[in-house]
């Protein structure tokens, strides 16, 4: 039950990350219509997004599990407490 649970959870976490990086990609249209007006290739322009997405995960990640252990912590603290 705890596995599916967490199954969708991380299936949440994993449709947010997609559609923010297709949010991201519509918003910044402008953006890539210039890149690709300037002779960048379209793997050039994929990759670029390719990274944001790898920094933003990656850097999402380890805020997350950052503040789920000062979480747990505190969590074991109080319950000493009481």
């Amino acid at each position: 039950m705890m596995f599916l649970i967490l199954g969708l959870i991380i299936l949440v976490a994993a449709f947010n990350i997609v559609s923010n990086l297709l949010l991201l990609s519509v918003q910044k249209s402008k953006e890539i219509g210039i890149m690709s007006a300037m002779g960048f290739s379209k793997f050039s322009i994929s990759k670029i997004f390719f990274y944001e997405g790898l920094i933003v995960g990656s850097s999402g990640t380890v805020l997350g599990i950052m503040s789920g252990l000062a979480v747990s912590f505190l969590l074991k603290y109080f319950i000493k407490i009481f």
